[in-house]
């Protein structure tokens, strides 16, 4: 007779020697299906280790140190004995990536790679061709969970019955949403056939006669076939030829859609060309709508997706840029049975910066090509306007709807203006920096960095500055004007050029 041992087997791994617990308290749920079995026969065995759905999001650690869950079989011929012997083939069904290996006499379930699991995901491990031994009475598996820190022991009793008229039913899964089926599966002895009662329409029967080998097996689909119903019980009845009978109930749920997880995978504040994913985990549901107040609309979408709040915000709101909201949202509906499922994830947008607002060109004095760039570039929710032929109006409307003017011309003689701010190459590395200013207060100067460089007196209104660049940088002149407000232009300089 082979049992698991008392807090004698360890697992080796990166944190080192972890004794074996006896804490009940397990990271998953088990169970085994079917979940009793007949005496002398052979049968698959299906262990579904679950997250619970209101459980946490578990990142299993994959690789040879890595979570473990170990399986002991108890093995031999006595009444708390499962089976003769330990099985010799396992099968993985989900997810990719796991193994299920024999290590002496216990089953170590592992991943070579790290996974996250969900709320309401499942492990799940076949062990095949499972020899019952002869004894009825209940068996216990014994279950070692290794996940992360924590180090738990639990276990599942399984029922040896007798090959009398009996049927073993079960579920797969127990809970559904809307619309959603289950395979109804049975195995049965000593009998001719199995009738299912539950079904809707005609008779609410379907008879299945026994085929194959002891324990005769069957499966067949079912749901709850009700908008309204939040259950439907099945009852599956052996029968003999001399009329007598077995029987057993199984209740399928109808779950309403939950959503475990709405993420994105940047916070706020938000530059307004910054795309974010967003990624969602939801159950039971049949049917999925992503929108949000940027205008993003969309029909069963799949996790992840990728958005991009600005973009989706100039598109909605254009020409309309005094109404733009500071802050996205994006609305998850899981729908199904009953009611939705809600759930918001939001992303507040970043103020957009000048780059400048000036003349690109300075022939002698004579300024001309007017020309403004903001910071993002791609922040289209601004205008220029030529009220006359010596004055140009930039407005651009920041998130939230707020705008921002600044004014460049001769036309203007009250707001600060840099007019005119580039660089040219002398060779040699060096390069002369000139600017032309309107409407600044020359007593508090100007900066120019990098450097820290400071610019005074007449200079403020016109001047020059030779500097050494060995690389590139971005240079910022700033100023203030007679009216107090602030004024800036940037001007990128690459070395060599």
């Amino acid at each position: 007779m082979n049992s698991m041992p008392e807090a004698t087997r360890q697992k080796n791994n990166s944190k080192g020697v972890m004794p074996m617990s006896n804490s009940s308290s397990t990271v998953f749920d088990y169970s085994f299906a079917p979940p009793q079995v007949f005496v002398a026969t052979t049968t698959d065995l299906t262990l579904t280790v679950s997250n619970p759905i209101d459980g946490p999001t578990i990142q299993w650690q994959g690789g040879p140190n890595g979570d473990e869950i170990d399986v002991t079989f108890p093995t031999g011929s006595d009444i708390s004995d499962l089976m003769n012997q330990l099985p010799v083939q396992t099968r993985v069904v989900q997810p990719q990536g796991f193994s299920c290996v024999r290590s002496g006499d216990y089953f170590a379930i592992k991943s070579a790679v790290g996974t996250t699991i969900e709320p309401g995901d499942k492990i799940v491990v076949v062990f095949e061709s499972a020899v019952i031994n002869g004894k009825t009475g209940s068996a216990t598996v014994g279950i070692q969970e290794y996940i992360g820190t924590a180090n738990n022991r639990t276990s599942a009793a399984i029922s040896k019955i007798a090959q009398e008229l009996a049927v073993i039913a079960w579920l797969d899964p127990y809970v559904v949403g809307l619309y959603e089926q289950a395979n109804l599966n049975w195995q049965s002895a000593a009998g001719i056939g199995v009738k299912i009662f539950g079904f809707s329409g005609g008779t609410g029967e379907k008879d299945f006669p026994v085929s194959g080998d002891p324990p005769y097996p069957g499966t067949t689909k079912v749901n709850v076939p009700s908008t309204t119903e939040s259950q439907r019980t099945y009852t599956l009845q052996v029968y003999t030829g001399d009329n007598r009978h077995a029987q057993q109930d199984v209740t399928l749920t109808q779950h309403s859609p939950l959503i475990t997880s709405f993420t994105g995978d940047k916070t706020s504040p938000l530059k307004v060309n910054s795309s974010v994913t967003l990624t969602w985990h939801s159950l039971f549901g049949a049917g999925t709508t992503l929108s949000s107040n940027s205008g993003l609309d969309r029909n069963n979408p799949q996790s992840p997706l990728d958005v991009n709040p600005g973009q989706e915000l100039l598109k909605t709101y254009f020409n309309n840029y005094s109404n733009l909201p500071e802050t996205v949202t994006y609305t998850l509906a899981v729908n199904g049975f009953q009611e939705p499922a809600y759930a918001d994830v939001s992303f507040t947008l970043a103020p957009v910066g000048l780059v400048y607002f000036k003349y690109t060109t300075n022939n002698e004095g004579q300024l001309s090509g007017v020309k403004a760039v903001l910071d993002p570039e791609q922040w289209t929710a601004q205008k220029i306007e030529f009220p006359s032929s010596d004055l140009a109006i930039l407005t651009f409307y920041q998130p939230g709807g707020k705008a921002e003017k600044y004014y460049l011309g001769s036309g203007d003689t009250e707001h600060p203006q840099i007019q005119y701010f580039n660089a040219q190459s002398k060779g040699d590395n060096m390069f002369e920096f000139s600017w032309v200013t309107a409407n600044l207060d020359a007593s508090k100067g100007m900066v120019l960095l990098p450097g820290n460089i400071q610019i005074t007196g007449n200079e403020v209104a016109s001047g020059s500055k030779s500097l050494t660049v060995t690389s590139t940088a971005e240079y910022t002149l700033s100023g203030v004007g007679t009216n107090g407000q602030s004024i800036v232009s940037k001007l990128v300089v690459q070395a060599g050029s």
